[in-house]
């Protein structure tokens, strides 16, 4: 799923959370949705560490520069 994360960080721009969310869990049936965002912020705070995504914001991401 890792790899569906990072596809889902927009090159141009930071997205917030939730869209991230809705893009990259759709196949995930929404009661499990606070789940999945704990996943999510997993994968992101993973990529962040190989520097291959920033915060430039709370609770938004964009692709490292």
């Amino acid at each position: 799923r890792e790899a569906k994360v990072f596809a889902a960080v927009p090159n141009d721009g930071a997205a917030p959370v939730d869209t991230l969310l809705a893009a990259v869990y759709a196949d995930v049936p929404p009661h499990l949705h606070a789940m999945a965002r704990r996943s999510l912020l997993a994968h992101l705070l993973k990529l962040r560490h190989d520097r291959r995504v920033e915060e430039p914001t709370p609770e938004h991401w964009a692709r490292a520069r």
